[in-house]
C-alpha cells in the first residue's frame, strides 16, 4: 500500500503507528512497534520514512544526547559505590582527575534545559537540578500510588472491566491532592 506523500508526514506516520499498535493486541513494546513501522515504511513508502526522519532529525539527536548524559550519570553512581573513598583520597592528594566521573556529569540547570557539568555548577544550578529530581520523585510516587490503588480494587479482573476513564480521572485527582 503506497501512502500519499502530499498530506501531513506526521499524521501519516501516526496513522501507521496506530495501526501497528491495534494489530499488536493488548501487550506490546515500543521497540517492537518501532521495528514494524520502520519495516513497513521501508517496504511500502521509503520516501515518507525519509521525510519523517529528516523532519525529526534534531529531536532524534537530542534524545541521543540526553541518553549519553543519563549513562554518564549512571556510570558515575555505579563507580562511586566501590571507588569513591579512594577517589576522594586521590583527589585530596592532588589528583584533579580522580573525581572526574562526578565532576564531568551533566545536569539540566534551567527551565530552558541548559546543561552544565557538575564541576561548573553554582548553588542556584544545584538547587534547580535538585528540585527537578524532587519533582520527578513526587510524580513517580503519585503514579505508583495510583497503580497500587487500582490493583487493590480490581482483584482478578482487568482495569477496563472495573473502571472507565472518568472513574480513573477521579482517582488520579484524589491522589494528586
Amino acid at each position: 500500500m503506497k501512502i500519499n506523500i502530499d498530506g501531513s508526514v506526521t499524521e501519516q506516520i501516526r496513522r501507521i503507528v496506530d495501526e501497528q499498535i491495534a494489530r499488536a493486541g493488548p501487550s506490546w513494546t515500543s521497540g517492537s512497534i518501532a521495528v514494524q513501522v520502520v519495516e513497513q515504511l521501508r517496504t511500502e513508502n521509503p520516501v515518507l520514512l525519509e521525510k519523517w526522519l529528516d523532519l525529526h532529525a534534531v529531536d532524534v539527536v537530542r534524545t541521543m544526547v540526553n541518553a549519553v548524559d543519563r549513562v554518564t550519570r549512571q556510570e558515575a553512581r555505579v563507580k562511586s559505590d566501590s571507588v569513591f573513598t579512594d577517589a576522594v583520597a586521590r583527589h585530596e592528594a592532588g589528583d584533579t582527575k580522580a573525581l572526574a566521573p562526578w565532576l564531568d556529569t551533566v545536569y539540566v540547570v534551567t527551565t530552558g534545559y541548559d546543561r552544565k557539568r557538575l564541576a561548573d555548577m553554582d548553588k542556584v544550578d544545584l538547587n534547580f537540578a535538585a528540585a527537578t529530581y524532587t519533582q520527578r520523585a513526587r510524580t513517580n510516587a503519585i503514579q505508583a500510588a495510583f497503580l497500587r490503588a487500582i490493583a487493590e480494587k480490581i482483584g482478578d479482573m482487568t482495569v477496563g472491566e472495573v473502571y472507565d476513564d472518568e472513574a480513573l480521572s477521579r482517582m488520579w485527582r484524589s491522589l494528586d491532592n
